[in-house]
């Protein structure tokens, strides 16, 4: 786990536009209470990229990350992947992490938007309390994660479904589309 050098900007959106690499790999800041951004990767990939879970007791709040695509290609679209499902579980579930931003970006490092996730109060009780409706919702997101997506389902779908459910267990889910761009349910396109 490798946790970067404190960077103070004006914005996540121009440090992000900044970084290096930006439209070409994944990347993922943890921001500290103060506001500060720290990069935050262990792994790295076009479509991927993994920051671990074990931030208890380290002063974040949010975690922030890219999703890289064009408007033709689903997979880099702005909503939660699976393991960004997984992945908040065990933020929201052994960490101080209550908010992730999934950072829409395109291949020549512009933003298009964000969408902004927070776990509510009654989010955080569900996945402590190991509820019924979290547990079964957690147990069809492992099923997707180990054996795919079942005949008949596209990941779109998938994550679709997903989502909602996980609303229904108190995430709120806003987006922020940048100027110029609007967000359609899915992702964010231009106007």
């Amino acid at each position: 786990m490798v946790i970067g050098k404190c960077q103070k900007v004006a914005s996540a959106k121009s440090r992000i536009e900044a970084t290096p690499q930006i439209g070409k790999t994944e990347m993922m800041w943890l921001r500290s209470r103060s506001g500060e951004l720290f990069p935050f990767a262990t792994k790295r990939r076009r479509n991927f990229v993994d920051g671990g879970h074990a931030l208890s007791g380290k002063g974040f709040k949010s975690r922030l990350h890219t999703h890289i695509y064009k408007e033709s290609d689903y997979r880099r679209k702005a909503l939660p992947s699976l393991g960004d499902f997984f992945g908040m579980l065990v933020d929201f579930d052994t960490s101080n992490i209550r908010n992730w931003h999934i950072i829409s970006v395109d291949p020549s490092k512009n933003v298009k938007g964000y969408l902004s996730i927070r776990a509510t109060k009654q989010m955080i009780d569900s996945v402590k309390k190991r509820s019924e409706a979290e547990m079964d919702v957690f147990s069809e997101l492992r099923g997707y994660l180990f054996h795919g997506c079942p005949k008949g389902k596209t990941k779109e779908q998938i994550d679709l479904e997903l989502l909602s459910k996980f609303k229904k267990l108190g995430l709120i889910v806003r987006p922020f589309p940048m100027p110029g761009y609007v967000f359609n349910g899915k992702s964010f396109i231009k106007k």
